[in-house]
């Protein structure tokens, strides 16, 4: 959206500096001082109105810039975390596991702003359906977990698989 709305702004930067461009051609050959200043008056608008945009672009591409650093460093702890989870599957040593599940919570909450868990309270047979559900968990215990990442506006919900089977 943002480069969208930049090209667009450059687009109207060029259509400005064309009429400003021609409005200063005219107010050059006009003899009549009414219709100069007419033209003048025209001409300042259109400079700031041109001005305005300069501003507007410089201020996206700094969004654009910082929203670049903030992707990376998000896909390097994702790297990260995955490299520290598979550490955790290959080793035996309970101490090491503790050490290394402290690092993985300390990476996902480089990303994650908060996950929210919601228990079953009640089974019910009805598979519960949103638009952009991933239905990936198996669990017995868990009916659905939200999960909001930082800079993201959106939330995940993640639902059951499967339902749980009375015991």
């Amino acid at each position: 959206d943002l480069r969208k709305r930049l090209s667009d702004n450059k687009t109207q930067i060029s259509q400005l500096q064309r009429k400003i461009n021609n409005l200063t051609d005219a107010i050059a050959d006009e003899d009549n001082k009414l219709v100069r200043n007419n033209l003048i008056d025209k001409q300042k608008l259109l400079n700031q109105e041109h001005d305005n945009l300069l501003q507007d672009n410089k201020a996206i591409e700094k969004e654009i810039e910082q929203i670049t650093i903030e992707s990376e460093q998000l896909h390097q702890s994702i790297d990260n975390s995955k490299e520290v989870y598979e550490l955790l599957q290959n080793t035996d040593n309970e101490i090491e596991k503790r050490d290394i599940r402290l690092s993985l919570r300390q990476e996902i909450r480089k990303f994650v702003e908060r996950i929210e868990i919601y228990p079953i309270k009640e089974y019910k047979p009805v598979q519960e359906v949103e638009t952009g559900v991933q239905q990936i968990m198996h669990s017995k215990y868990i009916d659905k977990v939200r999960i909001k990442f930082k800079g993201s506006k959106k939330v995940r919900l993640l639902l059951r698989k499967t339902f749980a089977v009375n015991e």
